[in-house]
């Protein structure tokens, strides 16, 4: 499920001392906040990817993590103009081993505090303030449902195929026993 919550004016998150207040990237403390940290540690770990693990499912053709894992370590939030915050993630020596590696504040996947220990579940959040992340957002709440489309034809002369139709309309096209049975497919 994706959230998109807009904020009324007075609300805006718009300095990284709000930014801070809200999301975190950082292992808590394990004395301080036992339980926060093991749902960190369980839930919001990324990787690991990289050198670390060239076959993870996140990396590209390029072996690069496609979430851009590991992050830079950075001892304050950063609020660039046109893209998400660079999270404050400080080099406090703490790390926690996960799948066999040692994994640091770079590793952590943005999250709420509240959220987390309430819905005891990854949820990754991201401030989002800058005009190209808003048109990003939009553009993928509003891009419509996922659709899958194929076709099975026994070498049917008389089939046409219309690709573009297909990709347009989200069917499938199953050509079976000489009759065609067509199905909306939306997953």
């Amino acid at each position: 499920m994706h959230f998109l919550l807009i904020l009324e004016n007075d609300c805006k998150i718009t300095s990284p001392k709000l930014v801070d207040k809200f999301v975190s990237v950082e292992i808590p403390d394990e004395i301080q906040y036992p339980y926060l940290h093991s749902l960190v540690v369980k839930l919001m770990m990324h990787g690991p990817c990289g050198v670390l693990n060239e076959k993870n499912v996140c990396m590209n053709n390029k072996n690069k993590c496609r979430f851009s894992f590991p992050k830079k370590l950075c001892e304050n939030t950063i609020m660039d103009v046109n893209c998400y915050p660079n999270y404050k993630r400080p080099n406090k020596g703490e790390k926690v081993k996960i799948r066999n590696h040692f994994l640091d504040n770079r590793w952590v996947v943005p999250y709420n505090a509240y959220s987390l220990t309430k819905y005891n579940s990854h949820i990754n959040v991201e401030i989002c303030s800058s005009i190209q992340a808003i048109k990003y957002l939009y553009k993928y709440v509003y891009k419509g449902h996922d659709k899958i489309n194929f076709t099975v034809n026994e070498n049917d002369p008389d089939f046409v195929y219309d690709e573009i139709k297909m990709y347009q309309d989200g069917y499938l096209h199953l050509k079976l026993y000489g009759e065609f049975l067509d199905f909306f497919y939306m997953i």
